[in-house]
């Protein structure tokens, strides 16, 4: 996850202080979202069933490169996805910034 929803510094790395904190597109268009609490607000379960099906709990569908993230997560097992959602919602919570 850390890869795409961490900003990076001028040289290219992790701004591990900003953990999943959202960062720019590196397409050039918008942001990849913030997935730390402070923003991600679906449960354990919707945050998993997104990584199996790409359905967000509002029925809208993954999209972008994330379609072929969760194409390759809904290989995990269940217990393994659950796990992913369980961490997501115990990262330390970082406020969009403006």
């Amino acid at each position: 996850c850390g890869e795409c929803h961490t900003p990076r510094n001028a040289l290219g790395a992790l701004q591990t202080t900003n953990w999943l904190a959202g960062a720019k597109n590196p397409t050039g268009n918008g942001r990849i979202p913030n997935i730390t609490p402070a923003e991600l607000t679906w449960s354990e379960e919707e945050i998993s069933e997104y990584l199996y099906s790409g359905f967000t709990p509002e029925f809208d569908m993954v999209g972008g490169h994330m379609a072929l993230v969760v194409e390759n997560l809904a290989q995990l097992s269940q217990s393994d996805r659950d796990a992913i959602a369980q961490y997501l919602k115990k990262v330390p919570t970082i406020a969009n910034q403006k």
